[in-house]
Formats: structure tokens, sequence, C-alpha cells
């Protein structure tokens, strides 16, 4: 199946947002190709396109596509929080945005 939490219009002319229930390592990527296939499956059988293109039409907004992260340590404990941080902000998560940012 496909984790669909919430499904929303957005502000452009038939855009709409899906939000997924979050999913561990491969799965997530699974989901949204299967979510993708089958939007656009849906789409072509009512005459009409679905596209996931950043900005398919210059006259309106934009497309988003974002992903939130989180690490847990095995006994269950946020690995990205340091209570002692300045910015509560653990070394752990200053190398994951680090390695995100990396070119």
């Amino acid at each position: 199946g496909i984790p669909v939490e919430t499904q929303m219009e957005e502000y452009a002319p038939g855009q709409i947002e899906y939000s997924m229930k979050p999913q561990y390592g491969i799965k997530m990527v699974d989901a949204v190709h299967r979510l993708r296939y089958v939007t656009k499956a849906l789409c072509d059988r009512n005459g009409l396109e679905a596209t996931f293109m950043t900005r398919p039409n210059q006259d309106t907004t934009s497309n988003g596509f974002h992903f939130n992260h989180s690490l847990w340590t095995l006994d269950g404990k946020n690995a990205f929080y340091d209570p002692n941080d300045d910015h509560k902000c653990s070394e752990i998560l200053r190398y994951w945005v680090a390695g995100l940012i990396h070119q």
C-alpha cells in the first residue's frame, strides 16, 4: 500500500499535496514511486495529466518535494537532540546536515 496520511489542495489550480506516514529505509522510496505511478495512471485514465515538475507553469506557484528526517538510538532517544547544546543540536545532527548539503 501507499501510506498516505493526508491529501489537500495547494495554492495553484490542480496542485495537490500528499503527506505520508514515516517509513524506514527503502520503504519510503518505494512508497513515493508507487504514489507517483498511481497518480499518473489515475489521471491518465480520466483524461488528465499529472506532473511532478518543479514549476510546470510560469504563472503559478511552484511545486515542492521535501523530506523530514529523524534518527533514533536503539533505546528510543532522539539522536539529533542535545539538551546541553545552545541550539539543542547534537554532533550527529551537525554531521547529518553537513552530509546532506555537501556537494
